[in-house]
């Protein structure tokens, strides 16, 4: 229903801020991102219980036209790996935050890039998502209309544009790629 576009992990840097600074700023600008661009994002912060350093992953709706800054591809060698790494990275991230890895969501690799901000939440990762990101619905879908289940005690899944759900009083509600929050006023929602 979110037509997420970009995986972005913001990683901080301990020379431009501090953890708790960190966890504001960015909370701040992607608030700004949502307000301004019409951005949507439903991420996890990892490393919050200080087991790592503090970053953050997130699943990204960045309207065409929107995106800030430049992206470019850096390779360099991660001791932790002894391996050289590629990653593409955002000026405008890297400079407000310290490190970012940005990727496109594409159909076919849709289904990893939401099972690893998933995994993250089942290790106990905080969540956070804008207020314009719709949750899910309840409802009936074909099994063939599944992109990926999430790991949860309640059977939730991820669901490709176009879908069409049943909801318990009956109703066929068709996502409109455009606007998938317009079906949710006739379904049982939740965010």
């Amino acid at each position: 229903m979110n037509r997420f576009n970009y995986f972005v992990t913001f990683t901080y840097d301990d020379k431009k801020m501090n953890v708790d600074e960190f966890k504001q700023r960015l909370r701040d600008y992607l608030s700004n991102k949502v307000k301004r661009d019409g951005w949507k994002y439903l991420g996890v912060w990892e490393g919050w219980d200080g087991s790592v350093r503090l970053h953050f992953h997130a699943l990204i709706f960045i309207p065409d036209g929107t995106l800030p800054g430049e992206n470019f591809v850096e390779r360099k060698y991660n001791p932790v790996t002894k391996q050289v790494e590629t990653h593409t990275r955002n000026t405008e991230f890297n400079e407000k935050f310290g490190l970012s890895t940005i990727e496109d969501v594409i159909p076919q690799l849709a289904g990893a890039a939401y099972n690893y901000v998933l995994k993250y939440l089942d290790k106990g990762g905080k969540l956070m998502v804008s207020k314009n990101c719709p949750g899910y619905i309840t409802g009936y879908i074909n099994k063939g209309e599944l992109v990926v289940s999430m790991m949860s005690n309640e059977n939730k899944y991820v669901l490709p544009m176009k879908t069409e759900i049943i909801s318990l009083e009956g109703e066929v509600l068709a996502i409109d790629e455009d606007e998938p929050q317009k079906c949710l006023p006739n379904a049982t929602t939740c965010n």
